[in-house]
C-alpha cells in the first residue's frame, strides 16, 4: 500500500470513528432516536454514505440517521477476522519461505 493510500485509509477510519461516536453521543441508536447528523467534512459525508449503503447507519424518511449497533459490531468483528487471516497467511508464507531456504542450504 502506498503512503498516500495509507493516509487516506487512516483518514477514512478516523471519519468512521467520529461518525459512530457522534451518533452514540447523540443517542441515535434506533429509528425512534434518530438524529439530524450533518457530516463536518466531505470525507465524513462519503464515509457516512458508505455506512448507509452497508446498513451500518440507517436513514429515516426525514433524513435523520441512526447507528445499528449490532450491524456495526458484526462488521467490526468481520474486519478483525480478515486482518487476522491475512496476518496468518503472511506468517505462514514467511515460515514456508524460511524452511525452503534452510532446505536449500543443507
Amino acid at each position: 500500500m502506498s503512503a498516500a493510500a495509507t493516509v487516506i485509509a487512516a483518514a477514512a477510519a478516523r471519519a468512521r470513528r467520529e461518525i459512530v461516536q457522534a451518533l452514540r453521543d447523540g443517542g441515535a441508536l434506533s429509528e425512534a432516536s434518530a438524529t439530524s447528523y450533518r457530516p463536518p467534512s466531505h470525507l465524513c459525508a462519503r464515509v457516512l454514505a458508505r455506512m448507509i449503503r452497508q446498513g451500518v447507519v440507517h436513514e429515516t424518511a426525514s433524513g435523520d440517521v441512526w447507528l445499528d449497533e449490532p450491524v456495526y459490531a458484526a462488521r467490526a468483528a468481520a474486519g478483525v477476522r480478515t486482518i487476522f487471516f491475512i496476518m496468518l497467511l503472511v506468517v505462514a508464507a514467511a515460515v514456508i519461505g524460511t524452511l525452503i531456504r534452510l532446505g536449500m542450504h543443507s
